[in-house]
């Protein structure tokens, strides 16, 4: 048996969503019926399914667990879509990566079959760029605050790096709270937290 659900609580308030989505996970398990659910709420995809499966124009992109679709978009549309990724371009030799204009050891991650060499294409989550803390092993950049938006636990800070590309990092509000557009930071991040788009 398989129940289909298409969007059932887009129409709900946040408090009364969540207390849905609970009882709906209740159900599946007690039944054992086979749910699926469509959505368009990238949250909501990651808190109801077991497994995720991506459409780009109808098609099947992406089928995998919600941690597997956050951390391993196997495109540049699901990278942007669904996981909220900054996409980032940057220049490689194969030993090393050029981004933002510094030199970065090149992560595991990184195929030279899949992934190709010369100009390539990047992805970094927003909360693993830090704001002022240089972890051990990390590397860092300077950037100008373009935005600061409060988004309730954090704050949505909007960057351009030397090289002129968009950054979104989420940060503690301590931290953003002393930024203001304009000023300038030094941000950093861990060359394992970057991931490679292979190329299409």
């Amino acid at each position: 048996k398989i129940l289909l659900l298409d969007e059932p609580l887009s129409a709900l308030d946040r408090k009364l969503r969540d207390a849905m989505q609970r009882e709906l996970k209740r159900l599946h398990q007690e039944t054992g019926v086979t749910f699926v659910f469509v959505t368009h709420d990238q949250e909501e995809a990651y808190a109801m399914s077991d497994r995720i499966a991506v459409f780009q124009n109808g098609n099947i992109v992406q089928i995998g667990s919600p941690r597997e679709i956050y951390r391993a978009p196997a495109s540049r549309f699901v990278a942007g879509f669904l996981a909220g990724n900054n996409i980032l371009s940057a220049q490689t030799d194969g030993a090393q990566l050029d981004l933002f204009g510094i030199r970065v050891p090149m992560p595991a991650a990184y195929d030279r079959t899949r992934h190709g060499d010369g100009g390539i294409t990047v992805w970094v989550r927003p909360e693993d760029i830090t704001l002022g803390d240089v972890a051990p092993g990390a590397v860092s950049f300077s950037v100008t605050v373009a935005d600061v938006s409060f988004v309730g636990t954090s704050e949505r800070v909007t960057v351009i790096t030397a090289d002129g590309q968009e950054l979104s990092v989420l940060a503690p509000s301590a931290i953003a709270r002393e930024l203001t557009p304009g000023s300038t930071a030094t941000c950093a991040l861990l060359p394992s937290a970057i991931g490679f788009l292979a190329r299409e």
